[in-house]
């Protein structure tokens, strides 16, 4: 076999890692759509796709739980200024 031919397979099989790990990501599933699209390819992308949400759990990689506090910044007096700000402006 032409070891150029491998090179490029093994390109496109890590692409459909990567494209798994974004896929996956929109479901909070980034690990398993790295795991599928390594694996499995195209079908894996598929199946990665289809696979319910998983809740978030809140937390962060690095332990830090203010990570993706949603909209609990609105009750900090930043936001509560924010908010007053928009509302004189009518938004």
């Amino acid at each position: 076999m032409n070891a150029g031919y491998l090179i490029v397979v093994a390109l496109f099989w890590l692409g459909f890692a990567v494209l798994g790990v974004w896929l996956g990501g929109m479901r909070n599933r980034a690990n398993e759509g790295m795991i599928l699209g390594l694996l499995l390819g195209p079908l894996g992308l598929l199946i990665a796709v289809l696979l319910p949400e998983k809740p978030y759990d809140g937390g962060s990689a690095n332990g830090n739980t203010t990570a993706g506090g949603g909209l609990d910044w609105r009750n900090t007096a930043e936001g509560k200024r924010w908010a007053k700000e928009q509302m004189k402006k009518g938004r």
